[in-house]
C-alpha cells in the first residue's frame, strides 16, 4: 500500500510540517467520528465542555475566547445546542445586553456521559509509549510557543 505522505521533502522541517498536517487531519477525523455517537460536532462538544467546567453562566464572548478554534461561529453553535435541549440562554440580570448560557440537565448528563468515554480518544496515540507522548507534547508546545510570539509581534 502506498503511503499518503510523499517521500520527497525539501528539508527535515518540510517533512515535519507535512507529518503534523496529516496527523492533525487524521486526529480531527477520529474525534469527529467519536462525537457522532453523541450527535455532536467537535466544536459543539468543546462548547459543552467549556460551560461544564465553569462555575457560573458564561456569555458568548467568554465561550468563544476559550474555544480551541477561535474563528468558530460560537453563536450559531450555541443556537444548535439550544435546539437540541442541551443549553439554555437567558438575559443577564447584571447586564441586559448579555445573554448567559448554562447547561440544561440533559446537556449536563450528556457531557458527563462523554467524559466517561473520552479515554477512547487516546487510542490513536497508543502507538507511542508515555515517554514518547510526553516528548511529542513538549516539542509541539515549544513550536507553538515560539511561533505564537512571532505572530503577536
Amino acid at each position: 500500500m502506498k503511503s499518503l505522505i510523499p517521500d520527497d521533502y525539501r528539508s527535515k522541517y518540510h517533512r515535519a510540517r507535512v507529518n503534523i498536517l496529516y496527523s492533525a487531519i487524521w486526529i480531527n477525523e477520529y474525534i469527529r467520528g467519536f462525537m457522532e455517537q453523541f450527535d455532536l460536532t467537535p466544536q459543539q462538544h468543546n462548547i459543552l465542555r467549556i460551560i461544564h467546567r465553569s462555575d457560573k453562566p458564561l456569555n458568548v464572548l467568554q465561550i468563544r475566547d476559550r474555544m480551541f478554534e477561535k474563528l468558530s461561529d460560537a453563536s450559531r453553535l450555541i443556537d444548535r445546542l439550544e435546539l437540541k435541549g442541551l443549553v439554555q440562554k437567558k438575559k443577564s440580570v447584571e447586564d441586559r445586553r448579555l445573554v448567559e448560557i448554562t447547561l440544561t440537565e440533559k446537556g449536563n448528563a450528556l457531557t458527563e456521559k462523554i467524559l466517561e468515554a473520552i479515554a477512547e480518544l487516546d487510542s490513536p496515540m497508543k502507538e507511542l509509549n508515555e515517554e514518547e507522548a510526553d516528548v511529542l507534547s513538549e516539542l509541539l508546545m515549544k513550536m507553538r510557543k515560539e511561533n505564537c510570539k512571532q505572530i503577536e509581534q
